[in-house]
């Protein structure tokens, strides 16, 4: 139990350390580093995470058991990402969100996108809070230690 809290707590953590440097270096306002590219360094500091607790607990537990694991580290993990990503985007960077869609918006301009397209765009982005945003950060941290403890589980654990 202790390594699948430590897991979870070191995932929020670097989940919440890349969310930072992304902010400050400027980067989220490129659609392709705040979208895409932490969707996927997060997936995989997460799978990482579960990776770890799983193989340190595969002596003693069978496969229900890590996957319990893993929900266990999306439940934990999920909940602090959402407070610190609410946290970030509300209080430590509050003009995130505006900057992002900005970054978006003109973005899809130099692209020679259709003023349709990026109408279309930007009042999708206008939907986006520090709540929705802290929110699907909180999801996917789940639903990807679930999956991935589904099928490391297979391998990792007691035989």
């Amino acid at each position: 139990m202790k390594t699948v809290i430590t897991a979870a707590v070191v995932l929020a953590a670097l989940v919440t350390l890349v969310n930072v440097a992304i902010n400050l270096t400027g980067m989220h306002e490129n659609p392709l580093v705040f979208g895409p590219g932490f969707i996927v360094i997060a997936a995989l500091l997460n799978l990482a995470a579960v990776f770890w607790a799983l193989k340190a607990n595969a002596g003693e537990a069978g496969y229900g058991r890590q996957l319990g694991n893993g929900a266990l580290i999306g439940v934990i993990a999920g909940a602090l990402i959402f407070l610190s990503a609410f946290v970030l985007l509300t209080y430590v960077f509050p003009d995130s969100l505006a900057e992002m869609t900005a970054g978006t918006l003109e973005f899809l301009e130099g692209a020679g996108q259709p003023q349709e397209a990026i109408d279309k765009q930007a009042a999708a982005m206008e939907q986006m809070t520090p709540v929705t945003q802290a929110m699907g950060g909180t999801i996917g941290t789940f639903f990807t230690s679930l999956l991935g403890a589904a099928i490391m589980g297979i391998f990792l654990r007691k035989k």
